[in-house]
Protein backbone atom coordinates (compact mmCIF):
# COMPACT_ATOMS: atom_id res chain seq x y z
CA UNK A 1 0.00 0.00 0.00
CA UNK A 2 1.08 3.70 -0.52
CA UNK A 3 0.83 6.45 1.50
CA UNK A 4 0.93 10.09 -0.18
CA UNK A 5 2.61 12.41 2.96
CA UNK A 6 4.58 15.15 3.40
CA UNK A 7 5.81 13.45 6.74
CA UNK A 8 6.77 9.79 6.09
CA UNK A 9 7.87 7.02 9.06
CA UNK A 10 11.12 5.50 9.22
CA UNK A 11 11.59 2.33 7.37
CA UNK A 12 11.16 -0.06 9.75
CA UNK A 13 8.59 1.30 11.28
CA UNK A 14 5.19 -0.48 12.43
CA UNK A 15 2.52 1.14 11.69
CA UNK A 16 -1.27 0.83 12.95
CA UNK A 17 -4.10 2.26 9.96
CA UNK A 18 -7.50 3.00 9.89
CA UNK A 19 -9.01 3.52 6.56
CA UNK A 20 -12.51 4.61 5.83
CA UNK A 21 -14.28 3.05 3.42
CA UNK A 22 -16.50 4.29 0.59
CA UNK A 23 -19.52 2.62 2.70
CA UNK A 24 -18.64 4.23 5.79
CA UNK A 25 -16.85 1.20 7.69
CA UNK A 26 -13.63 1.67 8.93
CA UNK A 27 -10.95 -0.80 8.32
CA UNK A 28 -7.99 -1.40 10.68
CA UNK A 29 -4.95 -2.34 9.20
CA UNK A 30 -1.21 -3.28 9.93
CA UNK A 31 1.67 -2.46 8.57
CA UNK A 32 5.34 -2.20 8.22
CA UNK A 33 7.16 1.03 6.57
CA UNK A 34 9.19 -0.19 3.97
CA UNK A 35 10.17 2.43 2.28
CA UNK A 36 10.13 6.57 2.67
CA UNK A 37 10.01 9.00 -0.56
CA UNK A 38 10.52 12.58 -0.11
CA UNK A 39 11.49 14.82 -2.50
CA UNK A 40 11.09 18.40 -3.31
CA UNK A 41 9.98 17.68 -7.13
CA UNK A 42 6.22 18.02 -7.58
CA UNK A 43 6.29 15.51 -9.97
CA UNK A 44 7.49 12.38 -8.00
CA UNK A 45 4.90 11.86 -5.25
CA UNK A 46 6.01 11.68 -1.89
CA UNK A 47 5.37 8.93 0.95
CA UNK A 48 5.50 5.42 2.55
CA UNK A 49 5.40 2.16 1.10
CA UNK A 50 3.78 -0.03 3.33
CA UNK A 51 3.88 -3.70 3.78
CA UNK A 52 0.66 -5.51 5.27
CA UNK A 53 0.73 -7.51 7.59
CA UNK A 54 -2.45 -7.98 9.61
CA UNK A 55 -5.88 -6.55 8.16
CA UNK A 56 -9.34 -7.16 9.25
CA UNK A 57 -12.78 -8.78 7.90
CA UNK A 58 -14.41 -5.41 7.44
CA UNK A 59 -11.10 -4.70 4.75
CA UNK A 60 -11.33 -8.33 3.29
CA UNK A 61 -14.67 -7.86 1.98
CA UNK A 62 -13.98 -4.75 0.83
CA UNK A 63 -11.15 -6.10 -1.52
CA UNK A 64 -13.27 -8.64 -2.21
CA UNK A 65 -16.57 -6.62 -3.32
CA UNK A 66 -14.41 -4.44 -5.30
CA UNK A 67 -12.27 -7.85 -7.30
CA UNK A 68 -15.83 -9.01 -8.05
CA UNK A 69 -17.17 -5.67 -9.53
CA UNK A 70 -14.04 -5.28 -11.29
CA UNK A 71 -14.53 -8.73 -12.50
CA UNK A 72 -18.52 -7.62 -13.37
CA UNK A 73 -17.34 -4.73 -14.94
CA UNK A 74 -14.74 -6.71 -17.51
CA UNK A 75 -17.16 -9.32 -18.40
CA UNK A 76 -19.34 -6.92 -19.48
CA UNK A 77 -17.37 -4.90 -21.32
CA UNK A 78 -15.49 -7.99 -23.16
CA UNK A 79 -18.87 -9.40 -24.13
CA UNK A 80 -20.97 -6.08 -25.46
CA UNK A 81 -20.78 -5.76 -29.01
CA UNK A 82 -18.37 -4.35 -31.01
CA UNK A 83 -15.89 -4.48 -27.85
CA UNK A 84 -14.09 -7.31 -30.16
CA UNK A 85 -13.86 -4.92 -33.24
CA UNK A 86 -10.60 -4.60 -35.09
CA UNK A 87 -9.73 -1.18 -36.31
CA UNK A 88 -8.83 -0.71 -39.66
CA UNK A 89 -5.68 0.96 -40.75
CA UNK A 90 -3.40 1.04 -43.26
CA UNK A 91 0.82 2.34 -42.67
CA UNK A 92 2.19 4.96 -45.40
CA UNK A 93 5.58 5.65 -45.61
CA UNK A 94 6.43 9.74 -45.98
CA UNK A 95 8.29 10.62 -49.17
CA UNK A 96 9.84 13.54 -47.51
CA UNK A 97 11.16 11.77 -43.66
CA UNK A 98 10.69 8.13 -44.93
CA UNK A 99 8.84 7.66 -41.05
CA UNK A 100 6.07 5.25 -41.05
CA UNK A 101 2.53 7.17 -40.62
CA UNK A 102 -0.30 4.90 -39.38
CA UNK A 103 -3.50 5.72 -41.24
CA UNK A 104 -7.00 4.85 -39.86
CA UNK A 105 -9.71 4.42 -41.88
CA UNK A 106 -11.85 7.55 -43.38
CA UNK A 107 -7.91 9.88 -42.91
CA UNK A 108 -6.67 7.98 -45.89
CA UNK A 109 -9.22 9.35 -48.39
CA UNK A 110 -8.59 12.63 -47.40
CA UNK A 111 -5.06 14.88 -47.19
CA UNK A 112 -2.83 12.85 -44.37
CA UNK A 113 0.23 14.39 -42.87
CA UNK A 114 3.14 13.02 -41.55
CA UNK A 115 3.09 12.97 -37.90
CA UNK A 116 6.95 13.83 -37.79
CA UNK A 117 7.62 16.53 -40.60
CA UNK A 118 4.16 17.89 -41.89
CA UNK A 119 4.47 17.17 -45.25
CA UNK A 120 1.12 15.70 -47.15
CA UNK A 121 1.60 11.26 -47.69
CA UNK A 122 0.02 11.22 -51.34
Amino acid sequence: MFIRTQHGFVPGTEIEIKLFLPDGEIANLKGIVRRTIKTPHHFIKNGMGIELTWKDSTFENFLTQELLEYQRDYAEKESSPGSNKVEDFTIMVCPSCGVKNRLKGLSRALRAKCGRCGAYLS
